[in-house]
């Protein structure tokens, strides 16, 4: 697996970037065999696909804990998966990340799912500097963070664990696993 350094940014296409496959799941998978499979691929993001691969949705481990198991992941991914084609400029892969607040981007191939790109790719590359990713306002970590709709407090997946953090209620997706 090549990681390309984002001062070739310019010169390259976002499906350089998409160097991962993707793990997949249907929206009427159960939360439990979700997680389950991110678990078995040893990823943080799954993308809801369509039986076209077609993305609907993504998802984040974290956006399943707490969740009753038998829920459809339908119900709790974020929706629509802000996608990037394969063919256009790597410099969209950042902007999605920024101006969406997703973890994860979908790179399409023909208008289907071909890989991913994480907001973790793009530090590691060199294009994200952490200082850039939104922090928890009680232990710094950049991983999992989301930030309350309401009272606009952004807290990591753990903080959220230990508080009365309002799991059903609206949030902004600020960044997520890596």
């Amino acid at each position: 697996m090549q990681i390309h350094q984002w001062s070739d940014l310019d010169d390259r296409l976002a499906g350089e970037y998409a160097h991962r496959p993707p793990g997949m799941v249907f929206p009427n998978a159960s939360v439990e065999d979700a997680f389950q499979r991110a678990l078995r691929l040893g990823v943080h993001h799954l993308v809801v696909v369509n039986e076209s691969r077609e993305p609907l949705g993504v998802l984040c481990t974290c956006d399943l804990l707490g969740r009753d198991a038998e829920l459809e992941v339908g119900e709790c991914m974020s929706s629509p998966a802000e996608t990037v084609d394969e063919q256009a400029p790597a410099s969209e892969l950042l902007t999605v990340v920024k101006e969406h607040h997703r973890g994860c981007v979908p790179v399409l191939s023909s208008g289907q799912v071909g890989g991913v790109v994480t907001r973790g790719d793009l530090r590691r590359a060199g294009a994200l500097a952490e200082e850039e990713c939104e922090r928890c306002s009680r232990c710094s970590t950049f991983h999992h963070v989301r930030a309350d709709a309401m009272t606009g407090e952004a807290l990591c997946v753990t903080c959220r664990r230990e508080t009365e953090w309002e799991w059903e209620g609206e949030y902004i997706e600020l960044g997520e696993g890596d």
